[in-house]
């Protein structure tokens, strides 16, 4: 069917669709080069107003709905010198509630955000908006958020530099104590009571200073509803002194995602306490290079029992097929990367966790040897020279476990020869390898691709009857290939590469070795 013959409660419905400010595509690829639209992206703004431009019924329609106008209040695209825009956009929203979205970044984008907080605040449904100013403004300039809101479900309001606030003091009444729509809280350097009684019904919430972990679990414990918690930098969880109560564990069934930011201890010591749904994602990141030092045995053990736990929670339902794994000296890395069918949304499992050089980091690996990696195809494997003993029984341990392995990406040929050289004890480890991907990484753009660490590789899987048939250079700079013949001892092997935009394959064996010489 034509969409010229849709009819209009069908063409409303997506119009509705299209004016979604959380869906910005980048289309940057349809424009010539630096004639672009603001970053090079479009916004559900213009797509609803140039759709209002394509006929007089489509016109008509749009013109006539003040909710979809509404829904389209993105502040990048409303910095024109003249108001006109503004002011016409506003009044097409008609009494409808309103989604304002965006980054305020000058005066006129300034002056216009103040005035909606000022006179539309209690039609605002969603606000998520980051301020770019370097200084602060009065307290009297964010009066509006003392009010009271009943249209209000997500309030995202921050400044860009961390150390900035919106109001001060600890008595403040964030919404006067009255949101009762409120469902998404993500600001940081806003003063609020934990106690405050829109806080139950939250589904979403990031935490920051001045709470700690104690007040965080105290008030957890009403959130039943919690799909996801962002803990930022900053928070201490501690136990408390001698005959005080230890800290509390709280059950969330609805938890989805768990993020926490900080210290070693606090992720751990935070993870411990909480119970949450099966399948729950988590994202640790204790990379602040300031608060690094060496782990005590303690330390270990409790971050090796919840880290357990956590992963096989999350991969007992995400079963993994393309992982990332980084290991370096006093640094662990692993994510879970998303299947294609899977929506950006789900939950999803990453650990970035450092620590001195000397902390024995690989213990980690045990936290997902556990887990169904047997269905993993995809391993993007980066090894730092000395991160790991080639006799590291957790990382042996763990690489058999690869029975499903076919693609393994590398960022150094170094890491074929560490693998070859491990102590393999029983069975050949990741017999479905068939294809080897080198992307280099920028430090390692000026070295040249070194056939003595490829060649004992290949070797070693043609004598276990396993060869590899893939080479994939293209993310390689070909300046550094240098000569490559050695690869026509490797019949039926594909080499793949890229220079100039131009892809190029080679099958070896064909006994026309010039091709390899680069």
């Amino acid at each position: 069917m034509a969409i010229s013959h849709l009819g209009h409660d069908v063409l409303w419905r997506i119009f509705l669709m299209n004016a979604n400010l959380d869906v910005v595509e980048d289309l940057g690829k349809l424009y010539e080069l630096n004639k672009g639209p603001p970053r090079y992206t479009y916004s559900a703004l213009t797509i609803t107003r140039r759709t209002s431009q394509v006929c007089q019924s489509w016109r008509d329609l749009i013109l006539g709905s003040s909710s979809i106008w509404g829904r389209v209040i993105h502040l990048d695209f409303l910095n024109q010198e003249t108001s006109d825009w503004r002011e016409e956009l506003l009044r097409r929203t008609g009494e409808a509630p309103l989604c304002v979205k965006g980054e305020v970044m000058g005066y006129v984008v300034e002056d216009f955000f103040l005035s909606l907080l000022e006179t539309e605040w209690s039609r605002i449904r969603r606000l998520d908006v980051r301020i770019h100013n370097e200084w602060e403004f009065e307290d009297e300039t964010w009066e509006p958020l003392l009010r009271p809101t009943s249209s209000l479900e997500c309030f995202n309001l921050n400044y860009s530099y961390s150390n900035s606030r919106i109001l001060s003091g600890s008595k403040v009444k964030l919404f006067s104590n009255n949101a009762p729509s409120l469902r998404e809280f993500y600001s940081s350097g806003i003063p609020f009571s934990l106690q405050a009684s829109w806080i139950p019904q939250l589904r979403h919430i990031t935490l920051s200073l001045p709470f700690n972990g104690p007040q965080i679990l105290d008030a957890l414990k009403s959130m039943l509803f919690l799909e996801s918690i962002q803990l930022e930098d900053g928070i201490v969880f501690y136990q408390t002194g001698v005959g005080d109560p230890p800290l509390p564990h709280i059950v969330l069934p609805h938890l989805r995602n768990v993020a926490v930011t900080g210290h070693f201890g606090t992720c751990t010591q935070f993870l411990v306490c909480i119970t949450p749904s099966l399948g729950c994602g988590v994202n640790v990141d204790s990379t602040n290079k300031k608060r690094i030092k060496e782990m005590t045995s303690q330390e270990l053990k409790m971050a090796e029992s919840v880290f357990s736990r956590y992963s096989q929670n999350y991969f007992d339902v995400y079963t993994p097929t393309r992982v990332v794994l980084r290991l370096c000296r006093g640094e662990f890395h692993i994510h879970d990367l998303l299947d294609p069918i899977r929506l950006p949304s789900s939950p999803t499992f990453k650990l970035d966790i450092h620590s001195s050089p000397s902390s024995p980091i690989s213990v980690f690996i045990n936290c997902i040897t556990i887990t169904p990696m047997a269905a993993l195809t995809h391993l993007d494997l980066q090894l730092s020279a000395g991160a790991i003993e080639p006799h590291n029984q957790h990382f042996i341990r763990f690489m058999y476990c690869l029975s499903s392995l076919e693609v393994l990406q590398i960022s150094s040929m170094a890491t074929l020869e560490f693998l070859r050289s491990m102590t393999w004890t029983h069975s050949t480890p990741f017999p479905a390898l068939h294809t080897i991907k080198m992307v280099q990484s920028m430090t390692q753009s000026t070295k040249k691709l070194v056939s003595e660490l490829m060649q004992p590789f290949l070797k070693w899987r043609v004598q276990l009857r396993f060869p590899i048939t893939v080479l994939d250079l293209t993310f390689c700079d070909t300046g550094m290939f240098g000569n490559l013949t050695f690869l026509e001892s490797f019949p039926g092997l594909k080499l793949r590469w890229s220079s100039q935009g131009a892809f190029g394959e080679y099958l070896c064996g064909r006994r026309t070795p010039g091709a390899l010489r680069f």
